[in-house]
């Protein structure tokens, strides 16, 4: 659903009735809000994630830890709202453009309701209750801009009267989680103070330092190039970048749920030192999400003049940014659970090192190649940066635990979507845009998705299937599954 109302707000919608520019506007307070917000969260989602099973005890109100989420939440806003107010002069030269100027101010809201969000996810996922969360931000919050977009279309407000709808957009969402927390019992204020021995502060103060550093380092990875060429090339550029991307984005976004739910079982197998289950959970979601990220991708690059179709004239400059961008986000499927595996380990110090390493090659490869290639030239230099840094990741994995999650599947799961894709291509194309992407579509799913069960490469995926299919009585009938 949300992946559905996005791509209608954002691809077809947005570009249609907003020109580039104002496209560009409202990515770039959405990137910079979010960018400075990792600062305000002050590392609370990486002690939430890292000490949360210390702590829990309904009961005892949790120890104290929603006050010192609380506290916490309320200080970074503050902060970070100052920094806004402060450092307005230097913003603005960075974006000289008269459309961003007159909306600045929007960036206190968005800002300091991205770290109240930010912070209550990472609090709320400790329960394993990942789906609201999702569902509020995915789904819910685009709705709200669809939404707000057809009151734009009909006049009902003007594009300033937008950006303002496009700001409340983000502040419903968090008190809705807020209360659904409260309603559960979960935040109660009990202060436990005497709970936090100098132990368990030291360590948390160490832990939230790193995590603040990852949280900049890894969320500037994934806006330094739009931000760049926002800044090198406008915001007429920008929007049309970010837009563009965003298929090559679909490839991932099975991939964040997953990781949410992976960052507290592995924290949990982690203090109970349980490896093999670490490395199970590694294991599985390197192969399950690489076959679902290039299933999405396939779909995406057979039917890329079908997606230019959707697009206005002006967005054909970004087709092989979309190729690019899907190769960025197939690479960052492969690797899996990663993240949540190094984040969650007393070696958790070394991603935020790793991340650090990532933005330093994602800053030089845009300078280097955004003059040269403009937007695909910050599409590619994405990748490459990415590519890189994975792959240093997995080295240091495999040599401090000794955990390769790639086996044969990963090459027959690459060979079925080569084969896959040479058989999509020479299809005749069909006149009509939309017959012919569906056609491609179904393809793709059922070549490649029927190859990917019938050879159980992947049990999980099997699974899901067939209990999807029992589900269907008329399919189940047929296919006869136990």
């Amino acid at each position: 659903m949300g992946v559905i109302i996005g791509f209608i707000t954002a691809v077809v919608v947005f570009p249609r009735i907003f020109t580039p520019e104002q496209v560009g506007l409202l990515n770039i307070l959405t990137q910079i809000s979010l960018l400075i917000s990792q600062f305000g969260i002050f590392g609370l989602p990486g002690i939430i994630t890292y000490y949360f099973f210390h702590f829990q005890n309904k009961e005892k109100g949790h120890n104290g830890l929603p006050v010192i989420i609380a506290w916490g939440t309320i200080i970074g806003s503050i902060i970070s709202i100052l920094f806004l107010i402060v450092g307005k002069s230097w913003i603005l030269s960075k974006y000289p453009n008269p459309l961003f100027g007159e909306h600045y101010y929007q960036l206190i809201t968005l800002t300091s309701f991205s770290i109240i969000y930010i912070n209550l996810d990472s609090y709320y996922k400790g329960f394993y209750n990942v789906v609201l969360a999702t569902f509020l931000k995915e789904t819910f919050q685009r709705l709200l801009l669809l939404g707000a977009a057809v009151f734009f279309i009909y006049h009902y407000c003007s594009f300033d009267g937008y950006v303002f709808l496009y700001s409340l957009a983000a502040v419903i969402p968090v008190v809705w989680l807020f209360l659904a927390i409260l309603k559960d019992g979960h935040f109660p204020w009990k202060p436990n103070w005497s709970f936090v021995d100098p132990e368990l502060r030291n360590g948390m103060i160490t832990v939230g330092f790193y995590n603040i550093l990852a949280s900049i380092s890894g969320y500037s990875n994934g806006v330094i190039d739009n931000i760049m060429i926002s800044s090198m090339l406008g915001l007429p550029k920008g929007g049309i970048y970010t837009t563009t991307i965003l298929f090559g984005m679909l490839v991932s976004i099975p991939s964040r749920t997953v990781r949410k739910i992976t960052s507290s079982l592995m924290a949990e197998a982690w203090k109970e030192n349980d490896r093999e289950k670490v490395y199970d959970i590694y294991r599985k979601s390197c192969v399950t999400l690489y076959i679902i990220g290039l299933l999405i991708l396939l779909g995406v690059w057979t039917n890329i003049d079908n997606i230019l179709c959707i697009l206005p004239p002006a967005y054909a400059i970004g087709k092989w940014a979309i190729f690019w961008s899907c190769i960025t986000n197939l690479v960052e499927m492969t690797v899996g659970a990663a993240g949540s595996l190094l984040g969650t380990s007393k070696h958790y110090k070394v991603q935020t090192y790793q991340s650090i390493l990532l933005v330093g090659f994602l800053v030089i490869a845009n300078y280097i190649f955004i003059p040269i290639w403009g937007l695909t030239g910050a599409a590619f230099a994405t990748t490459m940066s990415f590519v890189a840094y994975n792959s240093i990741r997995h080295f240091y994995i495999v040599y401090r635990w000794k955990m390769q999650p790639y086996g044969k599947e990963i090459v027959y799961v690459t060979f079925l979507g080569i084969a896959t894709y040479c058989i999509v291509y020479f299809i005749p194309h069909f006149s009509y845009f939309m017959i012919d992407a569906i056609v491609r579509a179904v393809l793709v799913v059922v070549l490649f998705g029927l190859s990917i069960y019938v050879l159980k490469i992947s049990p999980e995926i099997n699974s899901t299937t067939d209990g999807i299919i029992k589900k269907v009585p008329l399919v189940n009938k047929l296919i006869k599954i136990k």
